[in-house]
This record gives C-alpha cells, structure tokens and sequence, in this order.
C-alpha cells in the first residue's frame, strides 16, 4: 500500500507546483484613450444607434498571421469589446448641440494586428441618417508598428488609438457634411415654397 500512496502522494505535489508556479503572467489590459485632443462640438446631437462588430475579434489582440491564418493572443486583451471600447471613444470625441439629430450606425469590418506586414489595421462601415437624408462611407486605416520596440503589445494598442483618432476624425467631418446637407435640402424646400406662392400671387 505504501508503495502506491507515496507515489500518489509526489504526483500531487508535482501537479499543485505546477497550477501555483510563480512564473505564471496575468493576461495584460489595454484601452482605446481619447485623451490627448479636443472634444468636437458640432452644431447637432449625435445618436448612436448600432455598432456592429463582425471583424472576427473579441477582447483578446486579434493577429493575422502568414496563410491568412488568425490568432486571439491570450496574454494581451482589450478592456472591452472592439464595438463597445470604439463607441466610448467617438462618443468621449464627439458631442453636439442642436434640433437635429445624426444617428451614426456602423459596422466594424476589420479589428487586427497583422503580423506580417507588422501593421495594426481598422476598418469601419458607417451610415449616417438625419431628417430622411442618408449618408454611408466606410474607413479603412492602417498604421505601422515600430521596428524596434521592446514592448510591442504596447505598441500595439498605441497604434490602434491613433487608428481609432483617424476614424473619429472622418466620422466627425461627415456629421458636418450631412448637416450642411440637411441645410441645403431646408433652404431648398423654403425656396420652392417662395416659388409656388409666387406663382399663385
């Protein structure tokens, strides 16, 4: 009996130093911050409807490796989902007053680190809608990582923000361009009211 309860006994011991090995590393966190630039304040509200995320990526950094084959790194996350982390930063750059109101929808195509070509990559469909006008564009912004880093999941998320910069950046001129829009179409209409009264006088 002995003989089997000692080595019972060691092989516990082996698998326990195994699960409390002190050289095990928690998982590391990184956030999207929209510090650093001023919030826009544009002449209407902005509404967020829908954010879509079919990229494929979760919390975890999302790779493309050679071969197209892809890889969630389980040792770097995000401190959320890309479609909820992506929403807090437009709506922390984004603000506005005003009657009308933009309702922004969009659809997040493309959340990656691609390890080929060492670049972190952002591609976002977006639909913008306000008083019946419609206005769609998408995004696509990639940005280099550094050759010599030493820290390259730091890299990785600071390259991400600056994506996430450019694309709130594009977002915000065509809130502008469709409010300008919706203008054009208001005085429009009130010339053609002008018109028709004219017409009756």
């Amino acid at each position: 009996m002995a003989k089997i309860i000692f080595p019972a006994c060691f092989l516990c011991l082996m698998l326990c130093g195994c699960f409390w090995n002190s050289d095990y590393s928690a998982p590391r966190t990184f956030d999207l911050d929209p510090g650093g630039k001023t919030a826009v304040m544009l002449p209407c509200q902005v509404s967020f409807a829908i954010i879509r995320n079919i990229s494929g990526a979760d919390r975890r950094f999302f790779e493309r490796h050679a071969g197209n084959r892809m890889v969630s790194d389980e040792f770097n996350r995000w401190s959320q989902d890309p479609e909820l982390m992506l929403e807090r930063f437009f709506r922390s750059r984004i603000h506005g007053e005003g009657a009308k109101v933009v309702r922004v929808s969009c659809v997040i195509r493309t959340f990656e680190v691609d390890t080929v070509v060492r670049q972190v990559r952002l591609a976002v469909d977006f639909t913008l809608a306000c008083d019946g006008i419609r206005r769609s564009f998408s995004c696509d912004v990639q940005e280099k990582l550094p050759d010599d880093t030493a820290d390259r999941s730091t890299a990785v998320a600071a390259a991400m923000n600056k994506c996430a910069s450019a694309v709130a950046g594009q977002l915000e001129k065509n809130i502008s361009e469709i409010i300008k829009m919706n203008l054009i179409n208001y005085f429009l209409v009130l010339l053609k009211i002008v018109l028709i009264q004219n017409q009756k006088i």
